[in-house]
Formats: structure tokens, sequence, C-alpha cells
């Protein structure tokens, strides 16, 4: 029995971390602490950056019961995958906003190495922590009101029902 209880919970403990795909690369033993990452999208000029070169691709999302999965968690996450490569830009490929198939934000990014001079030149403006902020907290009270909506329309329907 406490082999069983064992197994649940140490399922649930992994089942709470977002999803990490890597593709192109595997994970490095040793991380950069921190370090200058330009995110860009496709069709910005890092995408026409002909100095850039792909050190591979990652994919971050809901593992499932995922606890912290704002736009700004998964960013991060992306952030010390280019870190931990040696690299110094993102192009965001694809990337979901929470909807009704998951509360978590979505993000596919390619990670690359480019010119360091032009680092900065790069930075694309929705991807400015102050934007990435405000995108995070508006998305939270939109899920809490979603959930409360959810938790008392279950309730009426419940009373409802028990009548």
């Amino acid at each position: 029995m406490r082999f069983a209880m064992a197994v649940l919970s140490a399922s649930f403990l992994v089942a709470c971390a977002p999803s990490l795909k890597r593709t192109g690369y595997s994970k490095a033993e040793t991380r950069e602490a921190s370090c200058p990452v330009a995110f860009g999208r496709q069709g910005s000029p890092l995408d026409t950056d002909k100095s850039a070169v792909s050190l591979g691709i990652v994919e971050v999302k809901d593992g499932g019961f995922t606890m912290s999965c704002t736009e700004g968690d998964m960013l991060k996450l992306v952030w010390a995958e280019v870190c931990s490569q040696g690299g110094n830009a993102a192009m965001i490929l694809d990337e979901k906003q929470p909807d009704l198939w998951s509360s978590c934000y979505r993000v596919k990014a390619e990670i690359l190495h480019v010119n360091p001079d032009s680092v900065k030149a790069w930075q694309d403006a929705r991807y400015e922590p102050v934007s990435v902020a405000k995108r995070s907290a508006a998305n939270s009270a939109s899920q809490t009101a979603t959930l409360v909506g959810a938790i008392v329309g279950g309730l009426v329907a419940g009373f409802l029902v028990a009548r």
C-alpha cells in the first residue's frame, strides 16, 4: 500500500511540471546562470539574419496538471534552454495562449546563436518583460474567473439535480 501511495505521489509531482521537448540537441549538464537572450518571431529581422546558427528547437507545453505555466514562466524555461546551449536568441515558431483545452501558455522556439553585437537589435517588443507580465496577469485573471464560474455552476447544477 505504501509503495502504491509513493508511486501515485511521485506521478502527481512529475505531472505538475511543464513538458519540455528538445529537438536537435540534448540537455546540457551545466547551465550558464543567465545570458542575454533576444526573442523574436518568424518574419522578424531575426528570421532573416544570415549569421544566425540554429542550435536546436525547444517546445514547452502543459505536462498535465501543470502549476506554474504562465507566458512568463514558460518563456523563462525557453530562456534557460537557450543559455544552456550557448545561444543568445530564440525565434518563436509557434505559441498558444491559454484556452479551453489548456490553462497553460505553450511555445515552440528555435534556439539560435547570432552576432553578439546585434542581439539587442533583434528583441521583439512583444517579448519585453513588461509586455509578457501584462499578458500573464490578464490570462491569470481570466482563468480565475472561469474556475470560479465552473465551481458555482457545478454547485448549482448539483443542487438542482439533488432536489
